[in-house]
């Protein structure tokens, strides 16, 4: 045998010899490694979620987390957030907790219980201040109050209030079930301050209440709307947007009169004022005597200077003078 053969049968041996070598020695850590932990997935939730909450969203409230086969709750758990879609919370819970079948029940279905601390509290509707008849039990509600003296004024008495009932309905039908629901009374979750406010404040005026659209967080704003603010200026929309002022279109002159159309107009119009003759100055006398004779009323005669230097007596009291003389001797 050539001696490079032979050296090329040693380099294969060699390189079969490792390859069994590497191969083992895999296996052989492959069996010395724990098989993979088994993991679950449940639904755990972000925050705080109070009581009596309506899960439109369940997104909002829980995520979806693993966790170890070992360390599976030995009670029951949800997975999916379908299961818990339009579901209300029985009890409070904190964050990092998962809920099961017992902390919910059926919002459609389910009588709704009195929070502790609570008690039930009843106020007198009609079909305008119930939201138009969109206001069911477990909806919640802003109280608001409208007074008409001196003015008239709207204003925020109580926010986030849980209805427990709208007239004989303590339930909440179908979403596709009755429409509006009509009714006289509402049924609220209030604690005793409150209920004593509500009362107060039907004296002072009509109370409506305000429906809340969603779930989340409603920013209230503590003002007072008063008819001021509806009558103001500008009301109807963005005060923030300044309105810009049509500017206004000059009159062009009219050729050969140099006047505007108006300019015409006024001059056509005007009226010129009635001429009156002046009234002659009256002749004031150079001088005047007065002689009081006794009782009797006094008289003046007044004197005016001539041209020709010779003076005038002018004596129009005599005649009066001698009038009134005569009077007195009849």
């Amino acid at each position: 045998m050539k001696p490079k053969t032979m050296a090329l049968m040693i380099v294969a041996v060699g390189c079969g010899l490792a390859a069994s070598y590497m191969t083992s020695k895999l296996l052989a850590e492959r069996r010395e490694q724990p098989p993979p932990e088994e993991k679950i997935k449940l639904l755990v939730t972000k925050t705080r979620v109070p009581k009596n909450t309506v899960l439109k969203e369940p997104e909002k409230f829980f995520e979806v987390r693993e966790r170890a086969k070992t360390e599976e709750p030995k009670e029951k758990y949800f997975t999916e957030f379908a299961q818990l879609k339009d579901k209300r919370l029985k009890k409070e819970l904190k964050p990092d907790v998962h809920a099961t079948p017992d902390d919910l029940q059926d919002r459609t279905t389910t009588t709704l219980d009195v929070p502790p601390g609570y008690g039930g509290f009843g106020l007198r509707v009609n079909a305008a201040s119930l939201a138009g008849g969109y206001v069911w039990p477990g909806d919640k509600v802003d109280i608001i109050l409208t007074g008409r003296a001196p003015k008239v004024t709207a204003r925020t008495v109580l926010k986030d209030v849980l209805v427990l009932a709208v007239g004989d309905k303590t339930t909440r039908e179908s979403e596709s079930g009755g429409g509006s629901l009509q009714a006289n009374t509402v049924s609220v979750a209030l604690v005793p301050e409150d209920a004593a406010k509500v009362r107060v404040a039907e004296t002072l005026g009509e109370l409506s209440l305000w429906l809340h659209g969603s779930d989340e967080d409603v920013k209230h704003s503590p003002k007072i709307i008063t008819e001021d603010d509806i009558l103001r200026p500008g009301q109807g929309g963005d005060a923030s947007v300044a309105v810009k002022p049509v500017p206004k279109t000059e009159p062009t002159k009219l050729p050969l009169i140099d006047m505007t159309l108006p300019e015409v107009e006024q001059v056509a119009n005007k009226k010129d004022p009635p001429k009156t003759e002046p009234e002659p100055e009256p002749v004031r006398p150079d001088w005047t005597l007065t002689i009081y004779p006794g009782f009797d009323p006094p008289i003046q005669q007044h004197y005016f200077k001539r041209s020709d230097g010779s003076i005038l007596r002018d004596d129009p009291d005599s005649a009066a003078a001698k009038k009134e003389k005569d009077k007195k001797d009849r």
